[in-house]
């Protein structure tokens, strides 16, 4: 008999490891929070930048979110959390679960645009160095030109004295 409970205790246990393991019953993390990877960005405008919000603690699900910015006129974000800079300034990109129970920020700072006020007149004093230059290095080389000329003709006159003589 006492071995007869042995082997049934022995092979309960056994079943109890064998229906852990198998039948083990995963409860889900549940959300604490979101995160985005950098906290704050820079960008030129018309360049873009994907913000992607990772759910803490890290392997949770990441819920549905949606996007707003803080200045539509300097940032611009779509559903997907891609960022447009428009206009030089700050504005602060908000990550937000759908509940509205967890949120995330990351602040965007946007450089100012090249002014174009005075580009035409750069462009042009540009121009006329340019000319200058091409102006200054034709005239040396047709001197250098003339001058060899010169040279050579003289050079061939006293080689003619020299023949005739």
């Amino acid at each position: 008999m006492k071995k007869r409970a042995w082997i049934l205790s022995g092979l309960l246990a056994l079943g109890l490891c064998f229906c852990s393991t198998v039948f083990a019953i995963s409860v889900p993390a549940q959300l604490t929070g979101i995160s985005f990877p950098v906290k704050e960005i820079m960008l030129a405008p018309d360049e873009t930048y994907q913000l992607t919000p990772s759910a803490l603690p890290e392997g949770t699900a990441l819920p549905q979110l949606s996007y707003s910015s803080s200045d539509m006129e300097v940032v611009q974000v779509q559903p997907n959390g891609m960022v447009t800079a428009i206009n030089g300034g700050t504005a602060v990109v908000m990550a937000k679960t759908t509940n509205g129970n967890f949120s995330t920020e990351c602040v965007v700072r946007v450089t100012n645009r090249e002014s174009s006020q005075w580009s035409w007149l750069i462009i042009l004093i540009e121009a006329l160095i340019l000319i200058i230059f091409v102006f200054i290095f034709k005239v040396s080389y047709k001197s250098f030109i003339y001058q060899k000329m010169r040279k050579e003709f003289r050079q061939s006159r006293r080689d003619d004295k020299q023949f005739k003589e």
